[in-house]
Order: structure tokens, then C-alpha cells, then sequence
């Protein structure tokens, strides 16, 4: 039988494990939206990430510049 403080251990781990792959993601969106450096996921909220990702489709489709290549909006759906 495992006490509770084995659980809690187990519970932690797993959390941690799941932590650490959102950051991971979220530092991979972050770069793909061009955002590059020293980067701290955690201190993007996801409504602030989904911002981001809206503001970038919307430069996409008017056909502005995203990391330094002009984008048409004819690439989002080829």
C-alpha cells in the first residue's frame, strides 16, 4: 500500500512533467510567431498567446511581414 506522501510524490512528478512540456510549446509558438531570446512561457497567459497568434494570422492575411518574409495570405491554405 502507498502512503500519501508517495501519491503526493507521484502527483507532483506528474505535474511537473506536464509543466514542463507547456513550456516547452509555448516557447515553440512563441518563436514561431518570431518572438526570440530570452524567453519566459510562463509569463504568457494563454489569452495573451492567443493574441499574439490572431495578431500574426491578421499581418499573415493583410499581407505584412512576419520573421523578416513577406507572407501572402494565399500560403496560409496551399
Amino acid at each position: 500500500m502507498t502512503s500519501k506522501k508517495d501519491e503526493v510524490e507521484k502527483i507532483q512528478g506528474r505535474l511537473t512533467v506536464v509543466q514542463g512540456l507547456w513550456d516547452y510549446e509555448r516557447t515553440q509558438i512563441l518563436k514561431a510567431l518570431g518572438i526570440d531570446g530570452d524567453i519566459n512561457p510562463r509569463s504568457w497567459s494563454t489569452e495573451a498567446l492567443v493574441d499574439e497568434i490572431k495578431d500574426c494570422i491578421e499581418d499573415c492575411i493583410e499581407g505584412h511581414k512576419v520573421n523578416d518574409r513577406p507572407l501572402k495570405s494565399r500560403r496560409l491554405v496551399s
